[in-house]
């Protein structure tokens, strides 16, 4: 069991199968799996951008934002917009959804 955990944990840390027989058939089926793991590292390269630098900055911004302007800008856009009559409580309620 233990010799199967530590088997998973390269797999998934280096990316890469150690594997035999070295066979043309072999070797074609290894590379789509590197391939796949390839394509899964970048999954968690953006997902830690994400977190990292995207999400803290979108997060900043929308602190940074005065409350009031966004209540009259609501205000102007349900005048022009009488469709949209829900945004203003949407923008309204913002800065307590962004705290959460």
């Amino acid at each position: 069991m233990l010799l199967v955990l530590h088997l998973t944990e390269q797999i998934f840390s280096r990316g890469k199968l150690i594997y035999t027989p070295n066979t043309p058939v072999f070797n074609r089926v290894i590379k789509q799996v590197n391939e796949t793991f390839q394509d899964l590292k970048m999954v968690q390269n953006l997902a830690e951008r994400w977190l990292n630098d995207i999400s803290p900055a979108i997060k900043k911004f929308l602190n940074q934002l005065d409350p009031e302007m966004l209540l009259n800008m609501t205000g102007n856009i349900s005048t022009s917009f009488p469709g949209l009559n829900n945004i203003s409580s949407l923008f309204a309620n913002a800065s307590d959804k962004i705290e959460q």
